[in-house]
């Protein structure tokens, strides 16, 4: 769960208050000795919302040189990519997002809309099957941590 500042950005931009969280990214960035890779990604978000592709993609590379394995930069050249009408390049930009992050369904879902908006219906209705597989099974995991939480506060109670 994110709290203060990064959900609060995440607010902004699911409100599509896209300058804003710009704003407010740069403002903190400007503050940090080195950038987070997570401030470069939602900012290369904002950009790219706000038609600055270039922009948005160099903010996500700039993301990945600082966290090479964050699948998130990389699906959203992916996304930058599928905007471009370069959807080989899109297609293979989520692919090495999933190989990051496994459970990631960002990528998965993106690319059953490739899939779909190529026609290839068979591959877009299996990455389907993937993404409601892969949000369930995150949705297990947090139910046993939970489970998990309890029974160990029980124990600890209870000695």
């Amino acid at each position: 769960m994110l709290w203060g500042f990064e959900r609060t950005v995440i607010k902004l931009i699911s409100k599509g208050h896209m300058s804003e969280a710009a704003r407010r990214l740069r403002e903190r960035m400007h503050k940090d000795i080195r950038p987070k890779s997570r401030y470069l990604n939602y900012l290369g978000v904002c950009e790219g919302h706000m038609g600055h592709l270039e922009s948005a993609r160099d903010l996500f590379i700039r993301a990945l040189i600082i966290s090479p394995r964050d699948p998130k930069p990389l699906n959203n050249l992916g996304n930058l990519a599928f905007m471009k009408n370069d959807l080989e390049t899109a297609r293979e930009y989520y692919m090495r997002s999933l190989r990051e992050n496994v459970w990631a369904t960002e990528p998965r879902f993106n690319l059953t809309v490739l899939y779909q908006y190529l026609g290839h219906s068979e591959k877009a209705l299996s990455s389907y099957e993937g993404y409601v597989m892969a949000k369930k099974a995150i949705q297990w995991g947090k139910i046993a941590a939970l489970t998990l939480t309890v029974l160990v506060l029980i124990i600890i109670a209870s000695l």
